[in-house]
């Protein structure tokens, strides 16, 4: 089933159960009172694309990353791809996107005075999905960093 809403000049299209993103982490393992870098992947359905993180139409929604605060593990910004320019049917300019598959990396160090075990942060990625002529509702899709801290 679908739906379909004109929202912001745009027509916004509403699949069902059309999953168009796929988001995969794994497990890092480190020791206290380092420094490292946790990648995850994302893998864009072929023929959708989502936003850039900066977009030059206020009226556009930008792809986010959010996660929950640690008091032990101190995450860094997000380091994603360099977007590539798309020009979408009925927008006046090129836009900023997102396609295929990539990682996002995130540097983190964790706290000298965490003992061994796992810890999890969890948090999420928005973004609006899009194919050349309309966009899906923004959606936001949860992610689960896992950390495994080892004794040296």
């Amino acid at each position: 089933m679908i739906f379909i809403l004109f929202l912001f000049g745009q027509i916004v299209l509403k699949a069902a159960d059309a999953p168009v993103v796929n988001i995969q982490t794994a497990p890092c393992s480190i020791v206290p009172g380092q420094s490292d870098t946790i990648a995850f992947s994302i893998t864009i359905k072929a023929g959708f694309h989502i936003q850039g993180t900066q977009l030059p139409d206020e009226n556009m929604i930008p792809t986010q990353l959010e996660f929950d605060k640690d008091s032990l593990i101190l995450l860094g910004d997000p380091i994603l791809p360099q977007p590539h320019l798309f020009k979408m049917a009925g927008m006046p300019a090129e836009i900023p996107v997102l396609d295929s598959s990539f990682s996002i990396y995130i540097p983190f160090k964790i706290s000298k005075f965490f003992k061994s075990g796992e810890r999890i942060i969890k948090g999420s990625l928005f973004y609006q999905a899009c194919d050349s002529v309309r966009c899906l509702f923004p959606k936001r899709e949860p992610i689960e960093l896992t950390f495994r801290i080892k004794n040296k």
